[in-house]
């Protein structure tokens, strides 16, 4: 657990459930970019498309937790799990410390140490996420 600018975030506990879709966490990388939301948020569903700008971040896997149920995100978003690692949180039921009921967020975490958060959609977030988790320039 870790304190940035004063809210405490710890990475979830991928292995208490089964990701949605065949995309699994890699132990072996050095980061995780975390985008936490849900369905029903339009903030959420915004922020869900631009999650494809990591997908060259070689050292970071790139995790999408959402609040909903496993059915509803098959049902809504059939095809999410088939480029991200999808995990329901209803199954994981992982809390925060603070903050579990805004959507969305982005973390970016160096093992499990946090070192970046935004709630809701912030200009250049996933610029500097990309930084952090040094991910190569965008193209």
């Amino acid at each position: 657990m870790c304190t940035v600018f004063g809210v405490q975030a710890q990475k979830p506990d991928w292995s208490r459930t089964k990701a949605i879709g065949a995309l699994q966490p890699d132990s072996t990388k050095r980061f995780t970019i975390l985008m936490y939301g849900a369905l029903g948020c339009g903030y959420s569903q915004y922020l869900l498309p631009h999650m494809h700008r990591f997908a060259n971040c070689n050292e970071a896997n790139v995790v999408v937790l959402l609040d909903d149920a496993r059915s509803s995100v098959l049902q809504q978003r059939p095809q999410l799990g088939d480029s991200l690692i999808v995990y329901s949180n209803n199954e994981l039921s992982h809390q925060f410390k603070k903050d579990n009921d805004i959507f969305p967020q982005l973390m970016v975490f160096e093992g499990d140490a946090l070192r970046y958060k935004v709630k809701g959609i912030k200009k250049e977030m996933i610029v500097q996420s990309r930084k952090l988790a040094g991910c190569p320039p965008a193209d």
